[in-house]
C-alpha cells in the first residue's frame, strides 16, 4: 500500500472577540500529521513557534529549508522527537537569511522509513524603514490578498492602503498584514471610524438609519438646517459630540487589539469624513438644507465656552479688512473651522483623541495618519492629496501643496507624505502614468517620506505597472539618500491667506453671488484661495523665482523678516495686525508682488497682470469637467493659464536685492533644491511630458564640482566672467534630473568591515583630493557577494549623512565559509572600493 504525501493547507481562525478581535493559525495536516504557525510571515529576529501533531508511533522531524542561488538548498534541523505527541518548537528567525522558507515536518518509523510529511511556508523579512516608501491606494476588497501581494511585491511597492471597517471581522485585518509583510509590503488598514456609530456595541451589526440619524452626535449644516448626509444618505458625524468619540475610541482599540503584536502593523490612517461638511444651493437642494459647516450642538458649545461669543451671523462679506476681537465668525473659523477643510480645530481636536487612545494600547504604538490631515502635527505625518484627475492641476500643484503643507507645521516638523496619480479607467493611460510619475519625482525632489499612488481603477494596465517599477527602482537605489534631504529656504515669500480662505467660505452662497455680481465680480467657488495657487505657484516656479510658503501664522512670529521679497496671490481678506506688518516690511524696502484679484496690499506693489483667480471662474464657464473625451483639452487649458502667468512674471525683472540660486534657459523647466552639511543638491523637472529639453543652467554662489546621479559621473562645469559655474544637459519629457553641488571633488572612498558575531557592521566616509570627509549626503550601493560569487540579500542602498554613513546586516546560522566580497559604489562620482572579508 502507497504512502499517503498529499498534504493540506487550511487557514483555521479562532475568534476572541466577536466582530473584529480574531487570530489566524495556518495548519498543514494530512492524516498521519499536522504543523501549524501563529502567522506566516515574521519579522526577522522574531522567534516562530511550530505545534507539531501526530498520534503514530515513530519519530519526527523539524526542517527548514532555505534556498540559495542557483538552486543550492539547505535543510536545517529545528527539532527531533518521538510521537505520539504534540510538540511546540521555537525557531529563532535572525539565524535564518530573509526570504521565504518552506517548513517539513518528517513522520518515520523505527526503521528510518517515511511514513508521512507535511509542509508550510513561512516568511522572515527585515522590517527596517528606508526612510522613504512608495505605495498603492485603493486595494479590493475582495481581491486574493495572496496574489495581490505577490504580484505588487513583485513590482517593488513598500506600502498598501486598504479599507477597514466595523462590521468586518478581525481576521481580515490579520489576514492582510501577515501577507503582506510576506511579500515585504506594509499593509496599511485604513479605518473607517466615521461609520463606528452605525454599528451596535460588538461593531459587529450594522443599525436601522432611523436609529443613527440623530443631532445629538450628527453634523448640522447650518444653526436650525437638517442633519448633514453623505452621499449613502447616512449622518455625517460630528467630530467634537461626546458620543461619537467614545465609540470612535472604542472601535479603534478594539480593532489595535486584533492585530497587536503583529510586526507588519506600523502605520494605520484615519479616516478623513470628519473635516466639517458643505452643501451648496442648486436645483437639488432645496434652501432649508443647504448650509456650509459643523454647528452641531457639540460644535456650538465649544464656540460658546471658548470666547461667549454669539454664533456668528454667517453672511458675506465684501473683500478688505476683517477680523475685530469680537468678530463671532473669525473666532468661529479658529475654534471649529471651515467647510472642507483638513486643518480644521475640530478636526485636529478628534485627532489627538485618538492617538491618545493608539498610545493606551500599549508599546509599540503604530504611527497614525490621515488621508488627507495631520496639518497641525498632530498625527505622525502630514498627508496632502495631489488629485489631478479632479482638478487638471499642472504637475508643478504638487510642489505647492507639499511646500504649503510645510509651513502649516510650523514648529511640529512631521514627515510629508503625498497622495497622488488619481486616474480615471478611461484616462490615457500612457499620457497619465507620465503625469503620475513626474508628480511622484517632483514629490521627491521637494522633500516627502511617503508616496501613495491612488490608482487603483488603472492598476492592470501594462504602461501603469512599468511606470510604477520604474518609479519602485528610483526609491530603493534613492531613498535612503533622499532621506538625508534638508529642503532650502527660497529667499522669496509666497502668502497664503488663511484668512481669504475662511471669508471665502462663506455659508448663504446665493446671496454670495449676488454680492460679487454687483461688484463686477465673476461667481466664485469657495476653493478659489486654494485654485489660485494652483496655478500661481506653478507659474512662479516655471519662471525659476525661488519662492516658498509662508502662512499668517508666520508673519506674526516675525518670520517675514527671513525673506528678501513677498508675492500676494488672491489676498482678498486680511486682518488689521496681517495687513500692518505687510506694510512695515514694505516700507522697510522689501519688495513686494501682487496678482490682479489681490485687493489688499501695501502702497507701491509691484503688479503682475495675470488673475491667478481664473481657474475658479473655469468651473462656472465648464471648462473643467471630468468628461474623459476632453480630459486632454483641460489639461491644456491649465497648462495654457500657468503659460500665461509665468510669461508675465517673466516680464517682471528680476526681484531686486534676491540672489537667484539657479538660472535656467528653459521655460519648461522648474527645479527644487535641498541641502546637507555643505554640499547642495538640485532637482530639475522637466515639466513637458512630450518633449524633452537641453539646458544650460547657471548656478549662484561659488564654483562647486556638480555630479550627474543618474549617470553616476562628474558634470564639466564652466566658469562666467560673473563667476557663476555653468553646465549643460539634456532631461526627458516628463523626467527630472539631480545634481549633487559639492565643494570638493570626489577622489576616493573610505570602508571599515567590522565583524561582531554574525553581525557586519561597513562605515564609509566620502573623501575629497586632501584626504578630508566632504560634508554631504551621497548614495551608496553596497553589494555583498559570498564565496561562489553570488549576490547575497545582504547587498543594500545606504547612504552617507554629513559624509559618513554605515550599512549592518546578519548573517545567517548557514552561510557559506570563505572569502566574501563587499564592494562599495558611491552613485553620484561612480567612485568603487571593494573588500574581502574572512568568514570561518
Amino acid at each position: 500500500m502507497g504512502l499517503r504525501r498529499v498534504a493540506i493547507c487550511l487557514t483555521v481562525f479562532s475568534t476572541l472577540w466577536v466582530g473584529c478581535v480574531s487570530r489566524a493559525t495556518t495548519v498543514s495536516q494530512s492524516d498521519k500529521l499536522s504543523i501549524s504557525v501563529p502567522r506566516v510571515a515574521y519579522s526577522r529576529g522574531e522567534a516562530v513557534e511550530f505545534t507539531t501533531t501526530s498520534k503514530d508511533v515513530g519519530n519526527i522531524a523539524l526542517t527548514i529549508r532555505t534556498v540559495f542561488p542557483k538552486d543550492r538548498e539547505i535543510d536545517l534541523l529545528v527539532d527531533l522527537f518521538r510521537s505520539p505527541a504534540t510538540k511546540k518548537s521555537t525557531l529563532d528567525t535572525s539565524t535564518l537569511r530573509p526570504g521565504i522558507h518552506r517548513v517539513f515536518a518528517l513522520l518515520k518509523d523505527d526503521g528510518n522509513l517515511l511514513v508521512d510529511s507535511v509542509s508550510l511556508e513561512i516568511a522572515v523579512r527585515e522590517v527596517t524603514p528606508r526612510g522613504v516608501s512608495l505605495g498603492i491606494m485603493g486595494m479590493p476588497a475582495d481581491v486574493d490578498p495572496e496574489v495581490y501581494f505577490r504580484e505588487w511585491g513583485l513590482v517593488g511597492i513598500d506600502h498598501a492602503v486598504f479599507d477597514f471597517r466595523p462590521g468586518q471581522q478581525g481576521e481580515f485585518i490579520v489576514d492582510r498584514l501577515d501577507k503582506g509583510l510576506k511579500y515585504s509590503i506594509e499593509a496599511i488598514p485604513l479605518l473607517h471610524l466615521s461609520e463606528s456609530p452605525r454599528f451596535d456595541d460588538t461593531f459587529s451589526e450594522e443599525l436601522p438609519p432611523e436609529q443613527t440619524t440623530t443631532a445629538a452626535w450628527a453634523q448640522i449644516l447650518r444653526p436650525g438646517a437638517t442633519v448633514a448626509r453623505g452621499k449613502d444618505g447616512r449622518a455625517i458625524p460630528s467630530p467634537l459630540a461626546d458620543q461619537l468619540l467614545t465609540r470612535a475610541r472604542d472601535w479603534l482599540s478594539l480593532t489595535l487589539r486584533a492585530a497587536r503584536g503583529l510586526p507588519g502593523l506600523r502605520t494605520i490612517a484615519l479616516d478623513q469624513d470628519w473635516a466639517p461638511a458643505m452643501r451648496l444651493i442648486d436645483e437639488h437642494t432645496p434652501q432649508t438644507e443647504a448650509g456650509v459647516g459643523d454647528y452641531s450642538e457639540a460644535a456650538q458649545k465649544r464656540f460658546r465656552d471658548a470666547g461667549g461669543l454669539d454664533l456668528p451671523s454667517l453672511t458675506p462679506r465684501e473683500p478688505g479688512i476683517v477680523g475685530a476681537e469680537d468678530d463671532a465668525y473669525l473666532k468661529w473659523v479658529q475654534t471649529i473651522g471651515t467647510p472642507g477643510d483638513s486643518r480644521a480645530p475640530s478636526v485636529v481636536s478628534f485627532n489627538a483623541e485618538m492617538v491618545k487612545a493608539i498610545g493606551e494600547i500599549g508599546s509599540p504604538a503604530p504611527m497614525a495618519i490621515q488621508i488627507p490631515g495631520g496639518y497641525a502635527g498632530e498625527l505622525g505625518a502630514t498627508v496632502v492629496v495631489c488629485d489631478d484627475y479632479t482638478t487638471r492641476a499642472p504637475v508643478l500643484n504638487t510642489a505647492f501643496l507639499i511646500d504649503q503643507a510645510r509651513a502649516r507645521q510650523g514648529s511640529s516638523v512631521k514627515p510629508i507624505w503625498v497622495v497622488t496619480g488619481r486616474m480615471g479607467s478611461d484616462d490615457v493611460v500612457p499620457q497619465a502614468a507620465k503625469r503620475m510619475a513626474l508628480n511622484v519625482k517632483i514629490a521627491l525632489g521637494k522633500g516627502a517620506r511617503h508616496v501613495s499612488l491612488d490608482t487603483h481603477e488603472v492598476a492592470s494596465s501594462p504602461v501603469f505597472r512599468s511606470t510604477v517599477t520604474d518609479l519602485c527602482r528610483i526609491v530603493d537605489e534613492l531613498g535612503p539618500f533622499l532621506n538625508t534631504m534638508v529642503p532650502m529656504r527660497m529667499p522669496v515669500a509666497v502668502l497664503y491667506s488663511e484668512t481669504t480662505e475662511a471669508f471665502q467660505r462663506v455659508v448663504d452662497w446665493n446671496d454670495a453671488m449676488l454680492l460679487w455680481k454687483r461688484k463686477h465680480r465673476r461667481y466664485e467657488r469657495p476653493w478659489e484661495h486654494q485654485q489660485s495657487f494652483s496655478v500661481a505657484y506653478p507659474s512662479l516656479l516655471r519662471a525659476q523665482v525661488p519662492v516658498g510658503v509662508i502662512t499668517e501664522d508666520d508673519i506674526a512670529q516675525g518670520r517675514l523678516g527671513n525673506y528678501r521679497a513677498l508675492v500676494l496671490v488672491n489676498h482678498q481678506y486680511s486682518t488689521a495686525s496681517l495687513s500692518q506688518k505687510i506694510d512695515e516690511y514694505k516700507a522697510n524696502g522689501h519688495p513686494v508682488f501682487a496678482d490682479e484679484s489681490t485687493v489688499i496690499a501695501p502702497e507701491g506693489t509691484i503688479r503682475i497682470p495675470f488673475d491667478a483667480s481664473v481657474v475658479s471662474a473655469m468651473g462656472e464657464l465648464g471648462l473643467r469637467r471630468q468628461d474623459t473625451e476632453i480630459s486632454r483639452i483641460v489639461q491644456d487649458r491649465m497648462s495654457g493659464l500657468v503659460d500665461e502667468m509665468s510669461h508675465w512674471v517673466r516680464q517682471v525683472k528680476e526681484v531686486p536685492g534676491v540672489e537667484y540660486p539657479v538660472q535656467i534657459n528653459s521655460d519648461a523647466v522648474a527645479y527644487s533644491m535641498s541641502e546637507n552639511g555643505h554640499c547642495r543638491y538640485l532637482y530639475l523637472y522637466n515639466t513637458d511630458l512630450e518633449k524633452s529639453r537641453k539646458l544650460r543652467v547657471r548656478l549662484a554662489g561659488q564654483q562647486s564640482y556638480v555630479y550627474d546621479i543618474e549617470s553616476h559621473r562628474e558634470t564639466r562645469v564652466e566658469t562666467t566672467p560673473s563667476g557663476r559655474a555653468e553646465f549643460e544637459t539634456e532631461i526627458p519629457a516628463g523626467d527630472w534630473k539631480i545634481f549633487l553641488l559639492s565643494p570638493q571633488q570626489i577622489a576616493q572612498l573610505r570602508v571599515a568591515v567590522e565583524r561582531y558575531d554574525r553581525e557586519i557592521r561597513i562605515r564609509v566616509g566620502v573623501l575629497s583630493t586632501a584626504g578630508l570627509v566632504i560634508d554631504g549626503s551621497h548614495p551608496l550601493r553596497v553589494t555583498v557577494l559570498d564565496p561562489k560569487n553570488d549576490e547575497t540579500p545582504y547587498s543594500l542602498y545606504t547612504s552617507t549623512d554629513r559624509g559618513e554613513g554605515s550599512a549592518t546586516f546578519q548573517l545567517a546560522n548557514n552561510e557559506l565559509t570563505g572569502k566574501w566580497k563587499i564592494e562599495v559604489m558611491e552613485l553620484s562620482s561612480g567612485t568603487q572600493v571593494k573588500q574581502v572579508l574572512e568568514i570561518r
